[in-house]
């Protein structure tokens, strides 16, 4: 099973964050030294993300909920249709 770096982790969870915010329509609610708290007003679901987790957990953890997302933003867009 293949590792991820610490470091790479950190890049992959910074890319999905960047594709995350224009493409899904998520706010950065707030960044502190110790979390960052993302939102998504019309799907009603917030992420917050601890600095104190493993880079590997952030990006699992991100990756997870984007998928959520997806899935709440499809179902309401084929609610709507």
């Amino acid at each position: 099973m293949l590792k991820m770096s610490d470091v790479g982790a950190r890049v992959l969870a910074g890319e999905l964050l960047e594709a995350a915010v224009p493409v899904f329509g998520v706010r950065v609610v707030r960044v502190s030294a110790s979390r960052l708290i993302l939102d998504h007003p019309s799907a009603a679901c917030r992420l917050v993300v601890c600095d104190d987790w493993s880079a590997a957990r952030r990006v699992k953890v991100l990756k997870r909920w984007l998928r959520m997302l997806h899935h709440r933003l499809l179902s309401e867009w084929l609610r709507a249709a």
